[in-house]
């Protein structure tokens, strides 16, 4: 009894709590969306925190799994950074190819630029600002505007230049979805491929320069706009319920995750890799492997939501919902608490890289309360766009 009544306090004095039941149970919402962002998260939390906690392990320090746990060259970061984005791009394009939008209407473009800004802008700028203010990181205030203007980005910054300029590009595509291309599943993915094999003609790498270029990473913002195109088709579909059919989808699902860790030179996977060639490829020379990864992302997104539920059941475990909702949150900080921790603590590498986990899961969680979610509750003093016009 005692158990339930702190739960329940602990509940509703921490607005995150309410908000995780409230998703819950919102028709609008998947819960197990926020499970696929957590896994997006870990993905590269593992990749950063094992590739450096776990770097100089050897069997005489004691910690003899430290070389087996150490995932820093195996890409995944990469991986999980694509499933960011593939959500990120099904989930906006969603919400604009829903019926009767009108592309017009000025007040819908100022509240979709307005929320896109709220979304990333205040944490980020919070998290500059401690950087800024510890000389351990070395960056001074032309660094911080730099990075706000999205002309710099140091380290795992990156994906943010690179998604707000999808955001820009983003209102361009639904509209010829929509308008030009009528919704037609089978034209939208003749010019999908179409656009994907021209980027790949323009031979744009992200081991350039140009790595805050969207280009490199446009095929896989397209694939997750598409698996919403997808979606919006396969929800009028009344066979779908069928358990037969149900089943088949849950099985694409899995196949595609398989796919996903097989397509990893990690594990049972570097046999396939050997097999396949004479060496496990580079992170940076392997490009095409991270694209194919976003397409299994993008089969596995549409898929999962259409299956007998048991993918979606593991994904919207409340611990690892949890994980989803504050991801922004790890991915902004786990650098610097890695940095932090990773320089103070003399402790086996186990421990510290337990204590950088709880730390950084506490710190999101705390900035999530305090600066993400009020963000987002912000409104601009404007009419309702016309979002739903009369025929």
């Amino acid at each position: 009894m005692l158990h339930r009544t702190g739960l329940r306090l602990l509940r509703d004095r921490l607005p995150i709590f309410n908000s995780l039941s409230e998703r819950a149970g919102s028709k609008n919402l998947l819960p197990s969306l926020d499970g696929l962002r957590a896994i997006a998260v870990i993905l590269v939390f593992l990749e950063h925190i094992t590739g450096n906690v776990f770097r100089e392990d050897t069997v005489e320090s004691g910690a003899f799994f430290g070389p087996f746990l150490n995932f820093g060259d195996v890409g995944m970061g990469r991986s999980g950074v694509y499933l960011f984005f593939v959500l990120s791009s099904f989930l906006l394009t969603s919400q604009l190819l829903k019926p009767h939008i009108n592309f017009r209407d000025p007040v819908l473009w100022i509240n979709y630029g307005f929320k896109r800004f709220i979304r990333i802008y205040p944490l980020y700028l919070c998290v500059l600002i401690v950087y800024y203010k510890f000389p351990s990181f070395k960056y001074d205030f032309g660094d911080v505007l730099s990075h706000l203007a999205l002309q710099r980005a140091e380290n795992h910054f990156w994906t943010l230049p690179v998604e707000i300029k999808y955001y820009f590009i983003l209102p361009g595509i639904a509209w010829l979805m929509s308008r030009v291309l009528k919704r037609n599943l089978l034209l939208t993915i003749l010019a999908s491929v179409s656009l994907i094999l021209l980027l790949s003609l323009m031979s744009a790498t992200v081991s350039t320069p140009a790595r805050l270029s969207i280009l490199p990473h446009l095929p896989v913002f397209l694939v997750g706009s598409l698996a919403a195109l997808v979606q919006v088709k396969l929800l009028g579909c009344t066979w779908l319920r069928q358990r037969h059919v149900s089943t088949v989808m849950e099985a694409i699902a899995i196949l595609s995750l398989i796919g996903i860790v097989l397509s990893l030179p990690v594990g049972l996977s570097h046999g396939l890799w050997f097999w396949l060639s004479d060496k496990v490829p580079a992170v940076l020379a392997a490009h095409w492997v991270y694209q194919l990864q976003g397409c299994l992302w993008a089969v596995f997104l549409v898929s999962h939501l259409h299956g007998r539920g048991w993918t979606q059941r593991f994904l919207s475990w409340k611990p690892l919902r949890h994980i989803g909702v504050v991801s922004f949150g790890i991915y902004l900080w786990h650098i610097a608490v890695l940095g932090y921790l990773d320089a103070h603590l003399e402790v086996p590498s186990f421990v510290k890289m337990l204590a950088i986990t709880v730390v950084t899961v506490s710190v999101a969680t705390v900035t999530y309360i305090t600066i993400e979610q009020p963000a987002m509750q912000l409104r601009l003093p404007l009419p309702q766009p016309v979002a739903l016009a009369k025929k």
